[in-house]
């Protein structure tokens, strides 16, 4: 069966083969665990929140909250995002009148800690800068000192988890 590199497009020939041979020799998990020994201990909705809420105090005071951060079940958010953030008004289930919902992938419950603080740092910075801007990407950077890194390793790991 041919791997499934679609997450590297953006990266050079070189870097393609050198994870296709580590994944062919069936090291790519191996390869993961030895990067980020400490996986991620979150997995409920109401964890994931407060979380979040920490993470934006510290780094983004004058930036809106997150009304909700939940996990998604479902895998749509994988294949085309690393998670959603809606800046909409929607109801809640209570009925109040909610907006900036961030949802991330379930299937970042499983992904080593480092990891799971990129896709959150991601979508926390959202919440100030809708694009993808230089200064979307300082703000990352910003919280996340290795964002770069952690966002290439990331893509590794949805290799590894079969995505």
């Amino acid at each position: 069966m041919p791997l499934n590199l679609s997450f590297l497009e953006s990266c050079s020939e070189k870097v393609q083969n050198k994870i296709g041979r580590i994944i062919e020799e069936g090291e790519l998990e191996a390869y993961l665990k030895d990067l980020y020994p400490e996986n991620n201990n979150i997995s409920t909705d109401k964890a994931l929140f407060t979380y979040a809420q920490v993470i934006r105090k510290k780094y983004m005071k004058k930036a809106p909250p997150a009304h909700k951060v939940v996990f998604d079940e479902s895998d749509d958010h994988v294949y085309n995002a690393l998670g959603d953030n809606i800046n909409d008004l929607i109801l809640s289930d209570n009925g109040h009148k909610i907006k900036n919902v961030i949802r991330i992938s379930s299937v970042y419950k499983s992904a080593p800690a480092e990891l799971f603080h990129m896709v959150l740092v991601h979508e926390l910075a959202h919440l100030k800068e809708r694009d993808h801007s230089k200064s979307f990407y300082r703000l990352c950077q910003h919280m996340d000192d290795d964002y770069d890194q952690h966002e290439f390793d990331l893509r590794l790991f949805l290799i590894s988890k079969g995505y």
